[in-house]
């Protein structure tokens, strides 16, 4: 969340136009669960082959999709407008991943020169709903509304990861658990867009931990315990921070005050500020950091949570006596969930690198492009990121998606097939959007050729039609007649 032009790109993107919906539900999102984090499928999950099991009942359709994430709520929707019949079951009784779960609820956009956002496709529909604050209610409507206006999609609430099915190779179902016992979900392709590929793993695909895949161990970035504080003095800060005359609602910086601060709980810290002030005039502070957590495990989670709550009235009552503005900064809630930003990562046919995002590489597959800049939060006390904030936009390949070994799967969301440097840059919601799309596109072409998933690497005619399939939604991909602008590192 670092500096961003927000009159101008606002008026930029506010000319795109899009929307998408998708589901069958009675009207009435379900709001966010109060205080429970987000729920998290059993570690481990068996794959093949399954052991003999009375199940409550079967549901089919041509694709499924776990996990709604907004990668999850892209792919299914990209999928069922593709023509294709559509599950998307998610774990929760909310859609919209850690932007619900998380309070993540603070844009990190991918720019090109003068603003130009170059995450298009369906994430600008959600944009132009949402915008570059939002609260998570708000995000949980947006997201159940896209879903439940696509006639082709069945959405399942509360539907949590029990086991996968393959047969030999190839996924031929997922069994989830429902609040009246065990279904079935069979279907012809399958997407895993949970953060933390949960349906990857239980079907049996390598994968790496942490910074495993590129780096020196299974560490992962510090995760954080994102809040709500009434009683900021808005405009004073902003002014603080911009001069007079502003009207943000994104805040970020104030690096001396926070690095003055000197937290009281072991395994946590405090990172540059980032402030978004919401619709009901709450503002929400991502900046408290638990080492230490490893988010496949609920109860390191759990525990991690519990160490953030320690900190935050000491780290507010530092607030109030150092930022201008935040005088009578009272604490009003705290995010359900943690926002954990990285654990494991696929084995992909292709594996994006460092190298890749910071030479703005552009590869025959792609099919999406981002700039955020390699965001690594610090893995122990005394890290920094070693990579400066600067954009350069590259493209992410097809090849990413799809797992080694595993047929008839595709991952859309943070954990494709990436170093962990490279997964420090794709990992925002933005990004993970246009892999869902992506997916979601991918998933029904390949049905409609009868080719397997595998076969994108080998064919380039099928890649063609998933890239021209995006275009026509507005997707952008580079090309060999953009201008030189568009291949040289920006610094915003």
């Amino acid at each position: 969340m670092r500096a961003r032009g927000f009159l101008l790109a606002t008026v930029l993107l506010m000319a795109a136009s899009g929307l998408l919906f998708v589901v069958r539900r009675p009207a009435g999102p379900p709001s966010p669960p109060p205080h429970a984090g987000p729920a998290r499928p059993p570690r481990g999950a068996s794959a093949t082959p399954p052991p003999p099991v009375t199940v409550a009942g079967e549901r089919a359709a041509e694709v499924v999709v776990y996990g709604g994430t907004p990668a999850g709520v892209a792919a299914a929707v990209a999928a069922a407008r593709m023509g294709r019949t559509v599950i998307l079951a998610e774990p929760t009784d909310a859609l919209g991943g850690d932007q619900v779960h998380a309070y993540q609820t603070m844009m990190d956009m991918s720019y090109g020169p003068r603003y130009f956002v170059v995450t298009r496709g369906l994430f600008l529909e959600v944009f132009r709903k949402l915008g570059y604050v939002f609260d998570p209610q708000t995000a949980a409507r947006v997201f159940h509304d896209m879903v439940t206006a696509e006639k082709k999609i069945r959405l399942i609430y509360r539907a949590r990861l029990v086991r996968a099915e393959r047969k030999d190779a190839h996924v031929t179902a997922v069994v989830v658990q429902e609040p009246g016992g065990d279904y079935r979900l069979s279907g012809e392709r399958f997407v895993d867009a949970t953060n933390d590929a949960d349906l990857a793993a239980a079907a049996g695909v390598p994968h790496s931990l942490g910074r495993e895949a590129g780096g020196p161990d299974r560490r992962m970035q510090s995760a954080t315990l994102i809040f709500r504080v009434t009683g900021v003095d808005w405009p004073a800060l902003v002014a603080a921070r911009f001069g007079s005359g502003r009207g943000d609602r994104l805040v970020w910086g104030f690096s001396k005050i926070v690095a003055a601060y000197r937290p009281r709980t072991p395994g946590v810290a405090a990172y540059d500020l980032n402030l978004g002030r919401l619709p009901d005039g709450s503002v929400v502070i991502n900046s408290i950091n638990i080492f230490g957590v490893d988010g496949t495990d609920p109860r390191s989670a759990a525990g991690g949570r519990r160490r953030a709550l320690e900190e935050i009235p000491h780290f507010i009552g530092h607030l109030r006596g150092h930022l201008p503005g935040f005088s009578r900064a009272e604490f009003l809630d705290a995010a359900p969930g943690l926002y954990v930003r990285e654990t494991r990562l696929i084995h992909g046919l292709y594996t994006l690198t460092a190298k890749d995002v910071l030479s703005g590489r552009v590869f025959e597959d792609q099919i999406g492009a981002a700039s955020y800049p390699i965001d690594l939060h610090p893995y122990g006390p005394g890290d920094g990121n070693p990579h400066a904030p600067v954009r350069r936009i590259y493209t992410i390949p097809l090849r990413s998606l799809i797992p080694q070994k595993v047929e008839g799967l595709l991952v859309a969301s943070r954990a494709l097939g990436a170093t962990y440097e490279a997964a420090g840059s794709v990992r925002v919601m933005p990004s993970t959007m246009v892999v869902g799309e992506a997916a979601g596109v991918a998933a029904a072409i390949s049905i409609d050729a009868r080719a397997l998933v595998h076969g994108f690497a080998q064919r380039p005619d099928l890649v063609a039609r998933v890239q021209e399939a995006l275009r026509r939604t507005g997707a952008f991909l580079l090309t060999p007649d953009l201008p030189e602008a568009f291949r040289k590192p920006i610094r915003l």
